[in-house]
């Protein structure tokens, strides 16, 4: 039998999971996790086969646990539980590793029919995603999406801003032009929704930028 370990911070979605795992023979369900930080310690603990996750989960969001995982234990199979469907961040999950990608709107059937693909050693992706068009996709729904849609400049920037620093100083100490952080900091306002400097301190103190 294959361990499986449920990483869901919505109780009623969790007991859900958790009664599709125990319907299948060949599934052992050794623990479920209400954050990232708990799911990683079990994980390293139990050494399941499969984890089956949300991504926008506390602590330490299911992208992040995933790409510390599949560091450490390359055979583990990671299915992604999300109410995202959003393509950027199924190809994020793919190329982090992950066995599979399912949105919430998929049935218990279509659960356990990933699951039972990925136990086989297989992959599998939800129909839903593929149908859906990127057009249709919202750009941000809230504060996990946004910060995803951060590059790893722009996160940086957030961080300095969010200690006081002027342009000026963010520039000398990133060794860039005044005119790119500037030019960073009106990117930031416009994919975060942020009318004011104080709105992406508010941020970035929020979300440990």
């Amino acid at each position: 039998m294959k361990k499986v370990i449920i990483i869901e911070d919505h109780p009623l979605i969790a007991e859900g999971l958790e009664e599709i795992v125990n319907n299948i023979p060949e599934l052992v369900l050794v623990g479920t996790a209400s954050d990232g930080k708990d799911g990683l310690e079990m994980i390293r603990s139990q050494s399941p086969a499969i984890v089956l996750t949300d991504l926008n989960i506390p602590e330490l969001n299911g992208l992040e646990l995933l790409d510390i995982i599949k560091h450490e234990q390359p055979d583990l199979q990671v299915l992604i539980l999300t109410m995202y469907n959003n393509p950027s961040l199924v190809q994020k999950a793919i190329d982090l590793g992950a066995s599979g990608f399912l949105v919430k709107e998929d049935g218990k059937e279509i659960i356990q029919t990933a699951l039972e693909a990925i136990m086989r050693g297989g992959t599998f992706f939800s129909t839903k995603i593929k149908a859906r068009k990127k057009a249709e996709v919202p750009v941000f729904q809230d504060n996990f999406i946004r910060q995803f849609s951060l590059s790893g400049r722009e996160i940086e920037i957030l961080g300095l801003v969010s200690q006081s620093l002027t342009n000026k100083e963010i520039a000398a100490q990133l060794y860039i032009s005044e005119t790119t952080v500037q030019t960073h900091r009106r990117n930031l306002k416009r994919k975060l929704g942020a009318k004011h400097t104080a709105d992406l301190v508010r941020f970035a103190l929020e979300n440990k930028a």
